[in-house]
């Protein structure tokens, strides 16, 4: 049998054929993608329908490539920093070991004023009054400009209060350090990382901190400690082969107890990024106590749907996906 040989023209038709195809789809998707923004855009405030055209004007921050903040992420001063005080293997978490915790503390309710005044005593680190101690480059600080847009989103408010859970050394990729620095903030830095926490304090932030984690009672976990992928063994979604070694014991508290400590309930802007531990987190918020206007939560480990199944019989709806963020505001 004779085969015949497909021509140059024949071929150029299949690749033509499979170009329209697949130009078609892209342009559906982005299509529904542009649908669904509108939709969830509708209701809100007019700075965010405006965003769009905002977000399109040169900032004064210049936006670095995408390798540049990677490489500044793994091999940069903070990382050395974090690798030298962690080879010294003698930094601990606060609590561990301390005389000062009561034994009774696991056992008590999260209202009971003794939890709250254990807190503001062992815990709770004030805002510095010292100068700032800020040693990266600006452009690097959050890392995918969540603050921008939420600084739009609440029509860049003064003398607002933050919550960052997940806050690192304080200034890395910090998505909260813009509002204290650019619009006289304050607020609260979470961060269970005993060395990560050591490092935020050197940074001398205007803003409460704590090291500690977030949960719906009081208790304790084991934390692996590496920098900006550390988290709760228990909810990590980083593997567990490539977990570090580093585990610190860290106690949790309610996020009302918390704020209470420092007298402070009402929250414009909550960063919450623990690795894969969110729903966790949000599911011990009791919205009736904290009133939070605006969240922006990594959901990229632990999926979209685990967000919105918490948040939006709370009272909150989706008006952005910023990269890895998903961001919620309260309706009115």
């Amino acid at each position: 049998m004779i085969r015949k040989v497909k021509t140059p023209l024949s071929l150029a038709l299949v690749v033509l054929i499979l170009f329209l195809v697949m130009h078609f789809k892209f342009f559906e998707v982005v299509r529904m993608d542009n649908e669904n923004a509108s939709q969830n855009t509708r209701g809100v405030n007019n700075s965010l329908v405006e965003f769009e055209e905002v977000e399109k004007k040169p900032t004064e921050r210049s936006h670095p490539e995408k390798n540049v903040c990677g490489n500044f992420i793994r091999n940069g001063p903070p990382i050395q920093e974090y690798r030298r005080i962690q080879s010294q293997n003698n930094t601990f978490a606060v609590g561990y070991n301390d005389p000062r915790v009561p034994s009774w503390i696991e056992d008590t309710p999260s209202d009971d004023k003794r939890l709250v005044d254990v807190i503001r005593k062992i815990w709770i680190e004030p805002p510095s009054t010292k100068p700032y101690n800020l040693t990266g480059p600006p452009e690097l600080r959050a890392q995918f400009y969540q603050d921008e847009f939420v600084d739009e989103l609440l029509n860049h408010k003064r003398n607002g209060f933050f919550i960052e859970a997940g806050a690192a050394d304080g200034e890395t990729i910090s998505n909260t350090l813009s509002f204290e620095l650019e619009r006289n903030w304050t607020g609260l830095l979470v961060e269970p990382d005993p060395i990560a926490y050591s490092m935020l304090k050197t940074k001398h932030r205007k803003a409460f901190a704590i090291n500690a984690c977030l949960a719906s009672e009081v208790t304790k976990v084991q934390f692996s400690a590496y920098f900006l992928l550390g988290g709760v063994n228990a909810y990590s979604a980083i593997p567990r082969k490539k977990r570090r070694p580093t585990n610190a014991t860290v106690y949790c508290f309610p996020l009302h107890s918390i704020l209470e400590a420092i007298g402070h309930t009402t929250v414009d802007f909550f960063s919450l990024d623990v690795e894969g531990a969110e729903p966790y987190v949000l599911k011990g918020i009791d919205f009736e106590k904290v009133d939070i206007k605006v969240l922006s939560i990594e959901a990229n480990h632990c999926g979209h749907k685990a967000i919105s199944d918490i948040l939006v019989p709370a009272g909150y709806k989706m008006v952005k996906r910023v990269k890895l963020d998903d961001v919620y505001i309260k309706e009115e």
